[in-house]
């Protein structure tokens, strides 16, 4: 069922185009939110929620879980290993979509919120895991896990990006390269 919004109004929300029902903009990930907003019923955790649960970005996040694991055995290096690549994808996948939609779509405000969850997934829980890991390791190898994992990050954020159903990002990407999109 698709609504259109004919009326903009300049002191409101200012909204132009086709409104798919069920379709909820997400601004924020989980861990921004208020416990006091959410206890008081005032935010409604299901869109975040099936958005985190679909099944094309679930299996997305599979593949390169997959990746990281068999790169663990294939690179001998002292810092990549099994649990480590866990934590950081987890943390990619809750944070990075957000991430990048902060920069697109120029929320300055979360801009410090953003750069601190990009900090802490590429870097931080980084030096959290090998500080009590293996210090040796964590000094030899952070200057260069920085950029790789940062760059990584930034991928990640645009594959997760999208918000909606695989079959829509495909038929968003077709009218994007064919032209006719907003047409």
């Amino acid at each position: 069922m698709e609504t259109r919004l004919t009326s903009i109004s300049s002191r409101s929300l200012s909204l132009t185009g086709t409104l798919r029902c069920g379709y909820v903009p997400l601004s924020k990930p989980l861990c921004s939110f208020s416990i006091v907003q959410f206890m008081n019923g005032k935010i409604n955790l299901e869109p975040i929620i099936n958005e985190y649960k679909r099944p094309w970005k679930l299996f997305s996040l599979f593949v390169g879980l997959s990746l990281l694991i068999v790169g663990s055995f294939y690179y001998k290096a002292p810092d990549w290993d099994i649990p480590i690549s866990f934590i950081m994808d987890f943390l990619a996948y809750l944070t990075a979509p957000w991430s990048l939609r902060v920069v697109v779509e120029r929320r300055w405000k979360l801009f410090p919120l953003m750069l601190f969850y990009t900090w802490f997934t590429v870097d931080g829980c980084y030096w959290i895991y090998w500080r009590f890991q293996d210090p040796v390791a964590l000094a030899l190898m952070r200057e260069v896990n920085f950029p790789a994992s940062l760059s990584l990050y930034g991928m990640c954020g645009l594959v997760w990006y999208h918000q909606g159903s695989l079959q829509e990002l495909v038929l968003a990407s077709k009218e994007f390269l064919s032209g006719t999109e907003g047409k």
